[in-house]
């Protein structure tokens, strides 16, 4: 703060000495003279430098009270040291719950399923004589094993021929196959039946059930009616 004396106010304009006053936080001036309002602002800057003096002699007690060595408490600088002790406790929480969490299991590895594992393990033939109790058994073959030129030369149909035919929703005999067909768009199988009559099927990979290759037979899905006619 700019303090003036005496003669410099004096040697001041009154618009000037008013702007003076009006800083200092002088009110109701407008209308005083001159010398009145160089008085006012004289007296206003002696309570002002009074008020600063009793501040830095309260700041000197307070610093005797506490000691060489030891700064004044600052407030401002005592909140934000707490805000941010505040702020990492959370954090230190949420690590800990982080790691209390169970590991995830890694994508792509499917859980174990027991009820598809098989029950009966696949009989072995170690030895001579057990390869040889081994034959001649049925043997059932699931087409999704087989690639898809085995699954072609295992579904050659003329291999067929001679081998007697099963109506696959019943299991009943039907008759021999003594022929097929493929001179038309759609193979046939032409079976005699029991009863030394010739019967025209219709047959496709889909409709072929399952195949008992030791006693020659062949299951096949017979569309309805079909057998009636």
């Amino acid at each position: 703060m700019v303090k003036y004396n005496i003669v410099e106010l004096t040697d001041m304009d009154l618009p000037r000495l008013q702007t003076i006053a009006t800083d200092l936080g002088l009110t109701d001036i407008k209308g005083v003279e001159k010398q009145a309002l160089i008085y006012q602002i004289l007296d206003r800057q002696a309570e002002s430098v009074a008020g600063m003096q009793k501040e830095k002699e309260a700041q000197k007690s307070e610093q005797k009270r506490r000691g060489p060595g030891r700064p004044p408490k600052n407030k401002s600088a005592e909140s934000a040291a707490e805000a941010s002790a505040a702020e990492k406790e959370p954090k230190a929480d949420t690590a800990e719950k982080a790691e209390s969490k169970p590991a995830k299991r890694r994508p792509g590895r499917p859980k174990k399923n027991k009820a598809a594992e098989p029950t009966e393990a696949a009989p072995k033939a170690e030895t001579k004589e057990e390869a040889e109790a081994l034959t001649g058994r049925p043997v059932w073959l699931d087409r999704d094993y087989l690639s898809d030129e085995e699954a072609e030369e295992f579904f050659e149909l003329q291999h067929y021929v001679g081998y007697e035919l099963y109506d696959a929703s019943s299991d009943a005999s039907i008759g021999v196959i003594e022929e097929i067909d493929d001179s038309t768009l759609n193979t046939l199988l032409r079976v005699r039946t029991h009863s030394d009559e010739e019967l025209v099927l219709p047959i496709s990979e889909e409709l072929v059930n399952r195949l008992d290759i030791a006693e020659h037979r062949l299951y096949l899905h017979i569309p309805a009616g079909l057998l009636e006619l």
